[in-house]
This record gives C-alpha cells, sequence and structure tokens, in this order.
C-alpha cells in the first residue's frame, strides 16, 4: 500500500489478478513470483515491463485454464462456449446453470459480475465526455482483440430495449508465435493429459481448455501450426495424417517447462511480438 499508492482492496484486487495469471503464488502470510512470473516478468528477464502482445496471451492463456479454482467466466466462455458469438443475457443464464452445488450457492447478480468482469477485461471501453479518465482505463489484454462487440439484437417483448451481441475473433493470430504455441500445447497436455502419448486434431482444436478453443484459431491454422510442430519444437512433438486419422505424438517425458519461455521470445522471421494488434 505504502510502494504503490495504492489502497486496501486495490491490493486485494491485484493480488487476486496475481494469482489468477499465475504471476504469483500465495500462502497465508506471503507472496511469491511463481516460476512463470519470475521467468517472464522477473527483474532482467522476458518482459518485465509487459510490453509484449506474446506475454498478453500467455497471461490469457493462465486465466482460461486453471484446473484447480478456474474462474467461472473463463471457463465456460473461453473453454466450453461452442458459439463464435453470445449475448449478456444468454450467457449469464446459462453460467447460473452450470454452477455446482460443492461451489456454493451463487445469485444471478454475482453470476452477472462475473460476467461484466470477462467483458471489460478484453474489450476497450467507450470513452464519453463525462467518465472520469481513471475509470475509463481499459484492461492490457483488451489489445489482444480477442472479444469484439457485432452489433445488437432485441430483447423479449416483456423485457424491451436491445442488447450487444458478442463475438469472439475466430481467425489467424500470427502474433502467436510457433514457440507460444508449442509452450501451450505441452502445459495442456501435462494439464489435461499427462499419461497420454497421443492427442487428436479434434481434441487440441475443440476440446476443454485446448489452444485451438482457448485462442479461438481456425482449424487451418491449426493445422498449419502442427504440421511445423516437428522441427518447432525439435522433435519433441509430431503431427500423423492420415484418411481416418489426425493426430499428434509427444515423446516419452515431454512437459511444458518454465525454460522454455525464453523461447517464446525469440524472433521467428519478423518479430511477431514487437507490435501490438491494432483495433
Amino acid at each position: 500500500m505504502v510502494e504503490l499508492g495504492l489502497g486496501k482492496n486495490m491490493v486485494r484486487s491485484a493480488k487476486f489478478w496475481a494469482q489468477a495469471c499465475g504471476v504469483v503464488s500465495l500462502s497465508r502470510s506471503t507472496a511469491a513470483l511463481t516460476p512463470f512470473g519470475m521467468a517472464v516478468l522477473g527483474d532482467g528477464q522476458c518482459d518485465m515491463f509487459l510490453e509484449d502482445v506474446r506475454t498478453l496471451w500467455l497471461l490469457h492463456w493462465n486465466l482460461s485454464t486453471g484446473i484447480a479454482s478456474p474462474l467461472l467466466a473463463w471457463d465456460y466462455l473461453v473453454c466450453r462456449w461452442q458459439e463464435p458469438e453470445f449475448v449478456s443475457s444468454a450467457a449469464a443464464a446459462k453460467m447460473l446453470a452450470e454452477v455446482s452445488p460443492k461451489e456454493g450457492a451463487m445469485s444471478a447478480v454475482t453470476v452477472q459480475q462475473h460476467l461484466d468482469v470477462f467483458l471489460r477485461t478484453y474489450l476497450p471501453s467507450r470513452a464519453t465526455k463525462t467518465i472520469v479518465v481513471e475509470d475509463n482505463l481499459d484492461c492490457p489484454l483488451a489489445e489482444l482483440r480477442f472479444l469484439t462487440r457485432a452489433g445488437e439484437r432485441e430483447l423479449s417483448a416483456a423485457a424491451g430495449g436491445r442488447e450487444t451481441i458478442y463475438r469472439f475473433r475466430v481467425e489467424d493470430k500470427p502474433e502467436i508465435s510457433g514457440a507460444l504455441f508449442t509452450y501451450c500445447l505441452g502445459d495442456y497436455w501435462g494439464r489435461y493429459f499427462p499419461d497420454e502419448r497421443t492427442l487428436s486434431l479434434s481434441e487440441l482444436a475443440y476440446g476443454r481448455g485446448s489452444p485451438g478453443r482457448v485462442f479461438r484459431l481456425p482449424e487451418t491454422d491449426l493445422r498449419r501450426r502442427l504440421e511445423a510442430i516437428e522441427v518447432q519444437s525439435r522433435g519433441r512433438y509430431s503431427y500423423f495424417e492420415s484418411a481416418q486419422l489426425q493426430q499428434v505424438r509427444r515423446t516419452e517425458g515431454t512437459h511444458a517447462d518454465t525454460t522454455e519461455l525464453g523461447q517464446v521470445y525469440e524472433v521467428e522471421g519478423t518479430d511477431a511480438g514487437a507490435t501490438r494488434p491494432s483495433r
């Protein structure tokens, strides 16, 4: 609070999001950088000032793929939502229905708050002259253009009015470098299928928490990346395709390691991380 000039609630918020992004680990009395946080944001490391778009994609990945304590909106909308678009009312209703009894009672208002935070994370605010500048600051992840506003639709006759349609940006994403994709592939494999030696193209494209779904990659882009995976991964992964089967194999013991994060920031042809996507 003294060093950063933050109030108590802001400190709690910073602590929560640093942990959710995989940057710090918390105990009752202490907080420490995780291996990921140290490798990427530590003093003198890959991107200590959060300037590279690849870091934003890594933080998006960490927010979306937590298994022990998944964030409700990220787990449902990023990892499980099947459609390219959604509206707030329908998404909130389905999220409320998904809350399990073991997670405790959750009201419709709380679920809507979860959804609102998700939207504010990825959508740039619409500035007006009446909004105080400090209240109009965007989350850095808005620069990913992961989510866009795609028009409006009529509400029910009883409710009246209109609501915004939100659309995921499902297209090739060259700013997600080959090394970044390979790291996340290994992380996904280790989280969900630690004992499997092969995974299907379908699982990697549409499975819960998969790189294809979390990054909203078209299948053509995903296939292109997998065709190059053997060279990119120095033989740790390989892709095989036939008329009946498309799958990726990994060598025994292959898994994502924070020592590989430095490779994510290596220049591949043109520097994918040098320029952030325009709005």
